[in-house]
């Protein structure tokens, strides 16, 4: 059974050796025609006692940063997740991440190709130095809404970024949202992607 599954993060700045991630997001396309509000989704928020990354990032993730700063100790257990944006301690994301792909039939027979804006170069070098995240049930290929709707423009070659998509009707959120985007993202992808095989589409090109 194949599936796709988009993933966003928000983190402290572009190094994924020494800044952090602060939130996850992830939403599973079971199959074709799947309502996207309807399609399973993670959400978790990373806790972090010390704060480093950059000032943009920082900025741009001020409201993370605001409620972590309200955060009552202790945390809730992982057997407390409830995958509605609780605030987790960074060792147990591998853990919950697995958890819930595997409720939904993702095994090692039965990988997800990953989706997001810029996964394969952003998100995943941050999200497999996490403790025990299960990259052996993600495919190594993954899909990324801009270069799929890449094209020729009036100045070349042009690759579009996911802020310059339009937002899908009923989708709640703004931009540097973990979830929102990786509705957003999800959502463009599945607009572009053709309802027939690969052989079919090779045959039609003659």
């Amino acid at each position: 059974m194949g599936q796709f599954c988009s993933i966003d993060i928000e983190t402290t700045g572009l190094n994924p050796e020494q800044d952090q991630v602060l939130e996850v997001a992830a939403v599973l396309a079971q199959y074709e025609g799947q309502d996207l509000m309807a399609m399973p989704a993670f959400w978790a928020k990373v806790y972090r006692e010390i704060i480093t990354g950059s000032p943009v990032a920082l900025f741009l993730n001020v409201r993370l940063i605001k409620e972590l700063s309200e955060i009552k100790l202790p945390l809730h257990t992982p057997d407390d997740f409830n995958l509605s944006g609780q605030w987790i301690h960074p060792d147990w994301l591998g853990g919950l991440f697995a958890g819930w792909l595997k409720q939904h039939g993702v095994t090692r027979e039965s990988k997800v190709f990953p989706c997001g804006k810029n996964f394969q170069g952003f998100d995943r070098q941050f999200l497999y130095r996490m403790k025990g995240f299960p990259k052996e049930l993600l495919h190594h290929r993954a899909l990324d809404p801009g270069a799929m709707w890449a094209g020729w423009g009036e100045q070349g070659g042009y690759v579009p970024g996911l802020n310059e998509f339009p937002t899908p009707s009923g989708l709640e959120g703004k931009e540097h949202e973990a979830l929102f985007d990786a509705r957003k993202a999800l959502y463009w992808s599945l607009r572009f992607m053709p309802h027939t095989t690969l052989r079919q589409r090779l045959e039609a090109l003659g």
